[in-house]
């Protein structure tokens, strides 16, 4: 079987408000607040080992059942910076949740190796969204 490592567009970072342990494979975090640093330009978006999704696109990996992956939404908190509050940039931050993702390369659906690593058929239904300024490359 495929599987693809994804670069998301990096649109901003965890905050200082951020819970848990940041620096491990899969982040170990109870609450995260991530904070954006420019408009989104893409429905999959992230910063090292964090990765956001629009709720559309959430909607549509759900029903695969997708190993490797926890979907979040009332743990996370959007905001925007400075650029933001002046209106300079705009986004809904509603719309973001986070995928909490822990699963092994090459046997999960979703995991981390200095990327977001997916199989084919996760990779088909991303291809059917925004994906701009994201890099995409074939994992062996």
């Amino acid at each position: 079987m495929q599987f693809y490592k994804i670069w998301p567009f990096m649109a901003g970072f965890p905050s200082e408000e951020t819970i848990g342990d940041l620096n491990s494979r899969g982040p170990k975090l109870s609450f995260l607040k991530f904070v954006l640093d420019i408009e989104p330009p893409s429905d999959l978006i992230g910063q090292d080992n964090i990765f956001l999704a629009t709720e559309k696109l959430v909607n549509a990996l759900k029903p695969l059942n997708p190993t490797g992956v926890k979907f979040h939404k009332d743990d996370v908190e959007i905001m925007g910076d400075a650029n933001f509050a002046d209106g300079t940039f705009k986004a809904n931050y509603d719309e973001w949740w986070w995928l909490e993702v822990f699963g092994e390369p090459g046997k999960d659906d979703f995991a981390y190796d200095v990327g977001l690593i997916v199989p084919q058929r996760i990779m088909d239904v991303l291809e059917e969204f925004n994906l701009d300024y994201c890099e995409v490359f074939k994992y062996a």
